[in-house]
């Protein structure tokens, strides 16, 4: 049928194009903030990190609760009217305000509570946060909605580079130290919350009405989602920071983030882009499960190899990029690596689940996850825990927990069975070990080499593993519902790559009609 004529097939293209744009633009982003990166690391050391890493982490519990699940509201309403419009933005600005002046009073506090007294200055400027991007994101959730996400990705491209390029690297050089990432972070976000509203205007008056109580009931289960999975992030960092100081939690954040690239540059464009398809999807359609494994198939298939990669070649690849200040950080990366993948099941679950109606299962599960990991997280800085003990007690008990809880609901809630759970994640973390042995044991076979030289090496090294894994098992590894997401998502393909797509669902008994077809 012409997608012309076919609203499903349209959407469904849309959609396709809608994942590429949000892939293409955030490793646009990701590989602009890694050089970045490199050389703010290179030129302000662990420290200023640390400093802003602990800011953050206060910030970043400010931003969820000023989002509150109200512009997910302006996504899913089958039909937005403009009060509802300027109740988000109003409920937003509102909070956004609040909590700012909140935090500013409160810092001092804090980073009492922290032992930094260093950052309370650091606090109440990055609090000026909250307020810009609340601002922002009621235009930032219609453009989501209008699935506009080649905007979107253009508006975050000129902001981070604006933000980090064209101000935090000369302040750096120039010797601003810690402000260099304050200023930039602030920088970021007005360009932002600017480019949002110049692009989808919409009214500035406030409005207060029957549709902001209905707002609020919705956005409570989210805003406690938000809180508690705040709570897993930052609690890692507060306790780091109290228990062993800013330098180590210098080196457990840029592990991190360089850890977690590939599922900060993947699994925000699915989330972005299945949050409004999953949500006009009927709940009694079959293709409802089926497309959710093949979201869950790709996160898994690129977030595991690619991040146990980084992990296997952690020797090699530290000292080349940030120097040999930053040797400590190389035990952090196995650890942390498997939770980056266990956190990108859980997101994707989790975001089906919201889409679905069910933000209380979000919520449950992240519960489960925040009390087990706050009794033996408390537990091990108590009794000394080194750092590395850290990074494996925040891979098993924080998010480990919250992957299997998550599973668990979303399973029941779309649909499918564990032997199809189960498949969807099989190819991913089979292709991800045999990377990660690959290349750790080449680097430790080639360590007195130069580190570019290992790096290489490790890199070849785990192409060619995966590549002799899908040789010699490839109908254990190439997911077949996959291959039927692909085909009819609308994206353009070759003759040849759609025959072979094609071939590869035989094993599976294929719907009568299509992912597209059934979206209304």
């Amino acid at each position: 049928m012409d997608s012309s004529t076919n609203p499903g097939s349209a959407l469904g293209s849309k959609a396709a194009s809608g994942v590429g744009w949000n892939v293409a633009g955030v490793l646009v982003r990701s590989a602009a903030a890694f050089f970045i990166n490199i050389v703010l690391a290179r030129l302000l050391g662990p420290e200023p990190f640390g400093l802003v890493a602990l800011s953050m982490a206060v910030i970043t519990l400010g931003n969820l609760l000023v989002d509150s699940g109200l512009s997910i509201q302006l996504i899913r309403e089958p039909v937005l009217a403009t009060k509802t419009i300027r109740a988000v933005f109003t409920l937003q600005v509102a909070l956004g305000g609040g909590l700012t002046v909140c935090l500013m009073l409160a810092a001092p506090l804090l980073s009492s509570l922290l032992a930094q007294p260093g950052a309370v200055t650091v606090i109440r400027t990055l609090a000026l946060l909250l307020l810009l991007n609340s601002a922002g994101q009621p235009s930032a959730a219609l453009l989501r909605r209008d699935l506009r996400f080649k905007t979107l990705q253009q508006i975050q491209i000129v902001s981070y580079l604006l933000g980090y390029g064209a101000l935090g690297l000369p302040l750096a050089f120039a010797g601003a130290g810690v402000w260099a990432l304050v200023w930039a972070q602030l920088s970021q976000a007005a360009c932002g919350t600017v480019c949002n509203w110049m692009l989808v205007r919409h009214s500035l008056l406030p409005w207060i009405g029957a549709e902001s109580r209905s707002l609020l009931r919705f956005g409570s289960y989210l805003a406690g989602s938000n809180a508690v999975c705040w709570s897993l992030a930052a609690m890692p960092s507060l306790l780091i920071g109290r228990a062993i100081g800013s330098g180590a939690l210098g080196f457990y954040n840029r592990a991190w983030n360089l850890a977690g690239l590939p599922s900060s540059t993947l699994v925000p464009a699915l989330q972005n882009v299945t949050m409004p398809l999953f949500s006009r999807m009927p709940a009694e359609s079959a293709t409802l499960g089926r497309a959710f494994l093949s979201v869950l198939s790709v996160s898994a298939l690129v977030v595991f190899p690619s991040s146990l990669l980084i992990a296997g070649s952690a020797t090699a690849l530290v000292p080349l990029l940030f120097g040999p200040a930053w040797m400590a950080a190389i035990p952090l990366f196995a650890p942390l690596a498997c939770a980056m993948g266990l956190d990108a099941v859980a997101s994707l679950c989790g975001t089906f689940l919201i889409s679905r109606g069910r933000p209380d299962l979000e919520l449950r599960a992240m519960l489960m996850a925040a009390g087990c990991g706050a009794i033996v997280l408390a537990l091990g800085a108590a009794g000394g825990a080194s750092l590395a003990v850290f990074a494996w007690m925040v891979c098993l008990c924080i998010y480990l927990v919250r992957a299997v809880a998550a599973s668990v609901f979303a399973v029941r809630i779309g649909g499918v069975k564990w032997g199809q759970f189960g498949a969807a994640l099989r190819s991913g973390a089979l292709l991800g070990a045999a990377v990660f042995s690959s290349a750790y044991g080449t680097a430790v076979a080639l360590a007195p080499t130069p580190p570019w030289m290992r790096l290489a090496a490790c890199g070849s090294a785990a192409v060619c593993a995966a590549a002799l894994l899908v040789l010699m098992l490839p109908r254990l590894l190439l997911y077949s519902d996959l291959a039927w997401a692909i085909c009819r998502s609308g994206a353009p393909l070759s003759f040849a790559v759609a025959g072979w797509l094609e071939r590869r669902q035989t094993r599976i008994r294929r719907p009568a009609s299509g992912l597209v077809d059934e979206v209304p």
